[in-house]
C-alpha cells in the first residue's frame, strides 16, 4: 500500500512538472498569416510556417519561395512563377509597427536597386508572425535614413494634406494610365525630404512625384519622438 501511495504522488509530480513546462513554453508558434501589399493594391502575400524556421511564401495558390531566420529579419529567394522559369528575386522581410512587415526585394543580395514594399496585415496569425522579428533601433543622431535603409517606428506616417497629381497631357492624348510607386522620405518635421520612384510610368513618373513633394504628413514616432523613415505612396492616373 505504502509503495502503491509513493507510485501515486511521483506519477502526481511528473503530471505536475509537465503542466508547469508547457505553461512555460507559452503561446504557440504562428502558422499562417495573410497580409495586403500597399504599394500594390488588390494584391495579398500569405506566409506560412514550416519547421525548422522557415517561412513559405505564397501569392494567392502560387508558391513563390522560403525564407529563413536570420538576426532580425528573414531572408530568402522567391520566383515570379511557380514553374520556376520566372525571375529569381531575393527578399529580406523585417517587422515595423502594428504587425506590418516591411520587405526589400532586390535582383541579387549586393544589388543596389531594391524594391520595398508594406505588407498590412489582414487575417490570421500576423501578430504572433510580427512578434518573431525583433525591430531594430531608429536611425542614430540627426542623420537621415538612408534609400533602402530599415528604421523601426512604432507609429507610422499619416498624411495630413495630400495633392493630386496633374496629368500630363502626352499620356492623356496617348491614353496611358496607372499607378506610379514613389517612396518618400519623410522628415521629422513632416515634409517631404526626397523621393524615389520604384515602379514606374515613364511619361507619368514626373508628375507624380511633383504631387508627392507637396504632400504633408504627420511624422513618424518612436518613443513620441519624430523619427524620419522612408514610405511607399501610389499615385493613381485615371483616365475615367
Amino acid at each position: 500500500m505504502r509503495k502503491l501511495t509513493l507510485l501515486l504522488l511521483s506519477f502526481a509530480s511528473l503530471l505536475a512538472a509537465v503542466a508547469f513546462a508547457e505553461d512555460k513554453l507559452g503561446p504557440p508558434l504562428p502558422q499562417f498569416g495573410k497580409w495586403s501589399i500597399v504599394e500594390r493594391p488588390g494584391e495579398r502575400i500569405h506566409l506560412q510556417r514550416l519547421d525548422g524556421g522557415w517561412l513559405s511564401l505564397h501569392r494567392g495558390n502560387t508558391t513563390l519561395g522560403r525564407a529563413g531566420r536570420e538576426k532580425d529579419a528573414y531572408l530568402g529567394v522567391v520566383r515570379e512563377q511557380a514553374d520556376g522559369a520566372g525571375r529569381v528575386w531575393f527578399v529580406r522581410i523585417t517587422a515595423i509597427a502594428n504587425n506590418t512587415l516591411r520587405a526589400e526585394i532586390r535582383d541579387g543580395w549586393d544589388s543596389t536597386s531594391v524594391r520595398v514594399e508594406t505588407w498590412v496585415p489582414e487575417s490570421g496569425d500576423t501578430a504572433l508572425f510580427a512578434g518573431l522579428l525583433a525591430p531594430a533601433s531608429a536611425s542614430s543622431g540627426d542623420r537621415d535614413p538612408a534609400f533602402g535603409e530599415y528604421v523601426y517606428v512604432e507609429e507610422l506616417p499619416e498624411a495630413l494634406y495630400k495633392v493630386a497629381p496633374t496629368y500630363p497631357e502626352d499620356a492623356r492624348r496617348a491614353g496611358i494610365d496607372g499607378t506610379v510607386l514613389v517612396q518618400a522620405l519623410i522628415g521629422k518635421d513632416g515634409h517631404v525630404k526626397d523621393t524615389r520612384v520604384t515602379k514606374s510610368i515613364p511619361i507619368l513618373d514626373e508628375a507624380a512625384v511633383q504631387a508627392v513633394r507637396q504632400w504633408v504628413f504627420v511624422p513618424a514616432k518612436l518613443k513620441g519622438k519624430p523619427v524620419a523613415v522612408w514610405v511607399g505612396v501610389p499615385v493613381k492616373f485615371s483616365l475615367k
